[in-house]
């Protein structure tokens, strides 16, 4: 099946738009405050840089807790892998976001999620990505790759009753370029936003599920 990027809905469905505020709270808790209201530790496992230009290391972990007052409601890492990988002949590095529920959240709702992603180490390009969800009985095992140079982008879900692979579907965009979760979180921190005026609009590309979408972070 393939869906064309005119045919995609542009509207972020509820989940989208839960997993923008998290990108968002990455995002500024990582660049914009030297230490965040709530707990963050951050370990550089390797002295070797990714890049100069970019803002963050190999081996590199960024830990959050999300608290509601007095208690720990939730808790994520980011963590980029301390070696690089090769995927379809293309340098990458992996990175990985896991979040869940914690203490007492866990016995209104308990949630653990897995969202990783392949990304170029020259251009920071999604080559492959996932998501791995687990949110009360709801089960998600889904698998995308991204070819940019055709403008493609080809979604694997796992069925939950079988264990096989489900039909894919390649959804066709026309954009010069488009992000996933992971590299959106890699590009928006390479960004010097001391550069940035009031009134500035920066618009990124995005696909997440079955939509593509254009976010104004700014």
């Amino acid at each position: 099946m393939v869906l064309n990027y005119s045919q995609a809905s542009m509207k972020i469905n509820k989940e989208a738009m839960l997993i923008l505020q998290i990108l968002s709270f990455l995002l500024f808790f990582t660049n914009l405050v030297s230490q965040p209201v709530t707990a963050l530790l951050k370990e550089n496992n390797s002295s070797d840089e990714i890049n100069n230009a970019y803002p963050f290391d190999l081996g590199e972990k960024l830990y959050y807790k999300m608290n509601y007052s007095i208690f720990t409601v939730g808790k994520a890492e980011v963590r980029i892998y301390p070696v690089e990988y090769t995927i379809s002949q293309t340098d990458c590095y992996k990175i990985d976001i896991y979040g869940q529920t914690a203490g007492a959240a866990k016995l209104v709702s308990r949630v653990n999620d897995n969202f990783g992603a392949y990304i170029n180490k020259d251009n920071l390009l999604p080559l492959k990505s996932w998501r791995i969800l687990e949110e009360g009985k709801y089960r998600l095992k889904e698998y995308s790759d991204f070819d940019q140079e055709k403008g493609e982008v080809n979604v694997k879900k796992i069925n939950n009753e079988t264990g096989k692979m489900e039909e894919p579907k390649i959804y066709e965009f026309n954009e010069p370029y488009m992000l996933d979760l992971i590299s959106g979180f890699a590009y928006l921190r390479t960004i010097d936003f001391s550069n940035i005026n009031n009134g500035d609009t920066l618009t990124v590309n995005g696909f997440l599920e079955d939509t593509f979408y254009k976010l104004n972070v700014l």
